[in-house]
């Protein structure tokens, strides 16, 4: 499955490169230096992924179960790893904002929903889709479940994943957010 996701990684970069080309030579509406280093900075950036992907990701694609739902988690339970602590207030997002990795808190009050999602996903940073931002956590794809909050009055989500997700499944559920 690596293999399939650094082809299509790089062949990403390939239909990138020449439809930048195809922009700014042919139809001349970017200056050809821009393009150059956009250009530079995308290929080298997707390749060292690809490279990673090849080389030392070992994804899970496969679809695990979410946990059965038990009332064994008290709501006043307390979670924390390097990535995620959860406490009576709200979560701390932890290695979030970039480049910096400051952490980011969300209260209770300010979450409209959140959704579990089963396995873990490839961004390791950032967006994907502009709307829902992880922070950083090198081993994201082969988590268990990816959690996105859902702000209220707010377009964007965040994202995140932990280490124990069923522990984070049943107390995300004790207290009413799932």
């Amino acid at each position: 499955m690596n293999k399939i996701i650094a082809f299509v990684m790089l062949l990403s970069v390939c239909v990138f490169l020449v439809v930048l080309y195809i922009v700014s030579v042919i139809l001349h509406k970017i200056p050809v230096h821009l393009a150059i280093i956009v250009g530079s900075i995308f290929a080298v950036t997707d390749i060292s992924f690809a490279l990673f992907f090849l080389f030392y990701g070992k994804t899970n694609l496969s679809q695990t179960q979410l946990p059965p739902i038990t009332p064994d988690a008290p709501a006043s339970m307390h979670y924390t790893d390097k990535l995620v602590a959860i406490d009576d207030e709200g979560i701390t997002l932890k290695k979030y904002y970039h480049p910096f990795c400051n952490s980011k808190r969300v209260k209770y009050s300010d979450i409209k929903t959140i959704k579990a999602l089963p396995g873990g996903c490839a961004r390791l940073w950032g967006s994907g889709d502009f709307q829902t931002w992880f922070g950083l956590d090198w081993g994201r794809m082969k988590r268990k479940m990816t959690f996105i909050i859902e702000i209220k009055n707010s377009w964007f989500r965040s994202g995140f994943t932990c280490k124990d997700s069923d522990t984070v499944y049943k107390i995300l559920k004790a207290k009413n957010l799932l």
